[in-house]
């Protein structure tokens, strides 16, 4: 794992960058240490973290996305919408992605962002990776959205509504 951190904040875009740049190096404990995915390959990835949410909404890859990962030939790049205290998880989500895709894996869409939500959910007790427990935030989703059927869960795609509206959850 190589990367570069770069922040659009520029009155506190170093210390942002050395928080990040931490955060992944936590993040890549975790998958060296508890995935069995091969290693990556000599691909640096560069992560993008805008000051707030207005300057990244003209580069979001959907309404409800708050951030994404682009492959690329000669890098790969994680791009976060804004960056703070609780933004572990969605990086975690992020890398999850590039881990996978660099993996040779493929997945359909709905075992992607399953996966990449999953592992998202770690947390470090005492040097102890804990997994799965529920994100807040999802569970409220449950309790105040509607679900959709099963088999269209598993047709959507990234170009589906489903997954390009600010609903995505």
């Amino acid at each position: 794992w190589s990367s570069d951190v770069c922040s659009s904040d520029l009155t506190d875009g170093a210390r942002t960058a050395t928080a990040v740049a931490s955060e992944l190096e936590g993040i890549q404990r975790f998958f060296d240490t508890f995935m069995a995915l091969p290693p990556f390959t000599g691909l640096r990835t560069q992560v993008v973290v805008f000051g707030n949410r207005d300057e990244y909404r003209p580069y979001r890859t959907s309404a409800g996305s708050a951030a994404y990962y682009q492959p690329a030939t000669d890098r790969d790049f994680i791009v976060i919408g804004h960056y703070d205290a609780d933004s572990t998880a969605i990086l975690t989500h992020e890398y999850a992605h590039a881990a996978l895709q660099r993996s040779g894996a493929s997945y359909p869409t709905w075992l992607s962002e399953g996966l990449a939500e999953f592992l998202s959910t770690v947390e470090w007790q005492r040097d102890v990776g804990v997994i799965g427990a529920p994100p807040p935030s999802r569970l409220v989703a449950l309790t105040n959205a509607s679900l959709i059927p099963i088999r269209r869960l598993v047709e959507v795609t990234h170009a589906s509504p489903e997954y390009t509206t600010e609903h995505t959850g």
